[in-house]
C-alpha cells in the first residue's frame, strides 16, 4: 500500500507574482543599441512611484528577476533605493534572457523558483510583461486589469497576481490579476 499523501504548507500558501515594466527610457536614436538604453529624467521619478506601490500593495519580494538591460537594471536600482533597508535582503537576479524573452519563456523562469519563494517581481519590458499577465490571468480576476493587459501596458505599470500553486505548476489562467498600479509621467 502506497503512503498517503500530504500537502506541505509551501504546495498551498499563496504566492504573490508582481510583473513590472520598466521606467520610462531615453528615445531610442543614433547608432547605440536598444539594449543599453538608460532611464530618462522622468523614469528615474517614476521608480520612486513604483517603490511606494509595491508597499501600498504590500508587496516586498524574496526574489527579482530582472532582465539585464540597462533601463531595467536602472529601474530597479532606484526602486530598491527608495525601499532602502527593506530590500536588503532580496535576492536579485540580473538575467540576458529576459530581455528577449516571450511570455512563454518568462513563465519558465518563474516556474524554476523554489517553491519556499513567496513573492516575486519580474522586471522587463513590453509586450512581454502584459503577454504573462494576460496568459496567467485567470477566473476571478479584476476585470477592468484582465482586460487593460490585453492591450499593453505603459512604462513603470506593475501588475499584481495571486498564484495558489507551486511555481512548478504555474500554468495559463491559473493566477489571479488583483489589478494594476502606474506611476505617472510627469
Amino acid at each position: 500500500m502506497a503512503p498517503e499523501s500530504t500537502l506541505s504548507p509551501a504546495d498551498v500558501a499563496t504566492r504573490q507574482l508582481t510583473l513590472l515594466r520598466h521606467a520610462q527610457a531615453e528615445s531610442h536614436t543614433g547608432p547605440g543599441a536598444d539594449f543599453d538604453r538608460a532611464l530618462s529624467l522622468v523614469g528615474r521619478r517614476q521608480c520612486h512611484v513604483v517603490a511606494n506601490r509595491l508597499l501600498e500593495h504590500g508587496v516586498l519580494p524574496q526574489v527579482v528577476l530582472c532582465s539585464a538591460a540597462t533601463r531595467a537594471r536602472q529601474t530597479w536600482k532606484l526602486i530598491a533605493s527608495a525601499l532602502g533597508e527593506a530590500a536588503d535582503d532580496i535576492d536579485v537576479r540580473y538575467l540576458e534572457d529576459l530581455y528577449g524573452a516571450d511570455a512563454g519563456e518568462v513563465i519558465e523562469l518563474v516556474r524554476g523558483l523554489d517553491d519556499d519563494v513567496s513573492s516575486v517581481l519580474v522586471v522587463g519590458h513590453e509586450p512581454v510583461m502584459s503577454a504573462v499577465a494576460h496568459k496567467l490571468a485567470g477566473p476571478h480576476s479584476q476585470e477592468s486589469a484582465a482586460l487593460r493587459v490585453r492591450t499593453g501596458i505603459s512604462t513603470a505599470t506593475l501588475a499584481f497576481l495571486e498564484v495558489h500553486s507551486p511555481w512548478t505548476a504555474l500554468k495559463p489562467r491559473a493566477a489571479r490579476l488583483t489589478g494594476l498600479a502606474t506611476a505617472p509621467k510627469d
